[in-house]
């Protein structure tokens, strides 16, 4: 029986893996299909995926499917999810109308193994409608169809079709992790019980506060955007908490770690749309991620070396904080490294192509601050980018903290600064005089620089040595023929959190701007 058993499961994930390709295919049409049916639907993202050929052995044994088949091909040809595909949308309220919405659309109606199932005419999804929607074994309501996929000449695919909301797949995901395939039962059942009631009523009470503010939700999509990007940091913490408290020995609160990792891979999209595609991606990334091999990857770190030659120019100084930190031992950005290795990257790339794919996404959270100098941009000879490039990293090398990067943290006020900052100084360089002369912009580059840094700084809250507002003050008596300006604000915080004595204190006021 056992050989049997073996030699099945070895079939049945060959096939399996020989229809990768084929099914694929079908997930794309699906995808294309849904949208388009779907495409006056608001908040809403779809996403399908295949089953992993190398977990077919497990659900084998958990179902006992032995004792219905004796041939892998037709097992796996009947297999329910082989492929599955999600409708993820925002609201709990929302599942019911979107499943409306579906059917609506699919006014006819075929009767397939004793089941009835909705379509349309001029489509290949068929969808079974029958006992939706499910009570599952924790006495929830699922929206879970059985579906097909048919085309001419070719035997019907079985999918299945979910629909679910951010919070009822964040529950699914918790329970999934936490207690399916768990075979210890290191927890009692009326724990198990009492600890998931618990869990579900919170994501409930989320998802009522969430209904609530739907109707500021639509005037505002940040808000939207939002809650996307927290519940994903979350699901991020969810997948990896645990494996980190044992290599570590204790629990950690790495939240600032999560929540830039989620901002790398959300990236500063306002569109509510595509940020429901990424969260789905997420998914699917989460999904897969292995964990098993962190502790190892952990105890390598220290043997890692930069190469800066794998890095681009734009990258070095991103890439460059974030190897330094992970070898002064820094567990926010050791981990935050570990976590992207495992969740988004190709896992033939070495430390430096990592840590160059790493400083690109930090860098688009930031770079785009550059779109407010657009008269200064026309001109190819003023490097804006590198501008911004060279303050925001002498901005982030003093502060030293993960969360200076973190958008939610402290990046969005930062940028808010600085663009004000960058705005102000465009205007002086302009001045009313068409076109600018590049070359002197290029002599007062330095000042222009330092005077953005200083300002922000302080606007920020912070504060500089004396020394550095002392090279500050000798650039701008050598050299400012733009008549560059730090507000009241930034000099009266200069005169309360710096100690320069009478005569460079006056010699600041002479940098005082005009208030209008």
């Amino acid at each position: 029986m056992g050989a049997n058993r073996n030699k099945f499961i070895e079939n049945a994930s060959k096939i399996l893996l020989s229809k990768s390709e084929e099914y694929k295919c079908i997930i794309d049409k699906i995808e294309q299909y849904l949208n388009k049916l779907l495409e006056d639907v608001k908040g809403i993202t779809i996403s399908g995926r295949s089953k992993d050929a190398n977990n077919i052995a497990e659900k084998i044994y958990r179902k006992n499917y032995m004792m219905k088949y004796n041939d892998a091909e037709k097992f796996i040809e009947e297999l329910p999810d082989g492929i599955g595909v999600r409708i993820i949308c925002l609201l709990n309220q929302d599942e019911e109308k979107i499943y409306k919405h579906l059917i609506d659309r699919m006014p006819d109606e075929r009767r397939i193994e004793n089941k009835s199932f909705r379509y349309r005419q001029d489509g290949n999804f068929l969808v079974c409608t029958e006992n939706q929607p499910e009570k599952q074994k924790n006495n929830l309501d699922i929206y879970r169809m059985d579906c097909r996929w048919v085309e001419k000449g070719k035997k019907p695919v079985r999918v299945e079709l979910q629909i679910k909301s951010l919070t009822n797949y964040f529950w699914g995901e918790i329970e999934h992790s936490l207690f399916y395939k768990n075979y210890d039962f290191t927890i009692g059942n009326s724990f198990y019980s009492g600890l998931m009631k618990n869990i579900h009523n919170e994501l409930q009470n989320i998802d009522v506060e969430m209904a609530s503010l739907e109707n500021h939700m639509k005037k505002s999509e940040h808000n939207q955007i939002l809650e996307i990007r927290q519940i994903s940091a979350s699901m991020i913490s969810q997948k990896f908490s645990v494996p980190i408290q044992k290599i570590v020995g204790c629990k950690i609160d790495l939240r600032e770690s999560f929540m830039l990792l989620t901002d790398m891979h959300f990236g500063i999209s306002s569109n509510v749309k595509d940020n429901l595609e990424k969260f789905n991606r997420l998914i699917d990334k989460l999904d897969k991620a292995k964990t098993d091999t962190m502790d190892e990857e952990y105890i390598n770190l220290d043997k890692q070396n930069l190469d800066e030659r794998e890095i681009s120019e734009f990258g070095k100084g991103i890439a460059n904080i974030i190897h330094t930190n992970i070898h002064n031992g820094d567990v926010f950005w050791q981990f935050l490294f570990l976590m992207y290795k495992n969740l988004f990257s190709d896992k033939e790339k070495n430390y430096s192509e990592l840590l160059s794919e790493m400083s690109r996404s930090i860098r688009k959270l930031y770079i785009d601050i550059q779109d407010e100098a657009d008269a200064l941009s026309q001109y190819p000879e003023i490097d804006i980018s590198g501008i911004v490039d060279n303050i925001f990293l002498r901005l982030a090398k003093d502060r030293n903290k993960i969360s200076f990067f973190s958008l939610e943290l402290e990046l969005a006020k930062t940028k808010e600064i600085l663009r004000n900052e960058l705005a102000c100084v465009q205007k002086k360089v302009e001045n009313g005089i068409e076109p600018i002369d590049t070359d002197l912009f290029k002599e007062n580059i330095e000042l222009l620089e330092l005077i953005i840094y200083v300002s922000t700084t302080y606007r920020m809250g912070r504060s500089l040595e004396d020394g550095q507002l002392i090279k500050l003050l000798e650039l701008a008596e050598h050299k400012n023929d733009y008549s560059l300006e730090l507000s009241e604000e930034v000099i009266n915080n200069i005169k309360q959190r710096n100690c320069l004595n009478q005569e460079d204190l006056e010699r600041i006021f002479l940098l005082r701007k005009e208030e209008a």
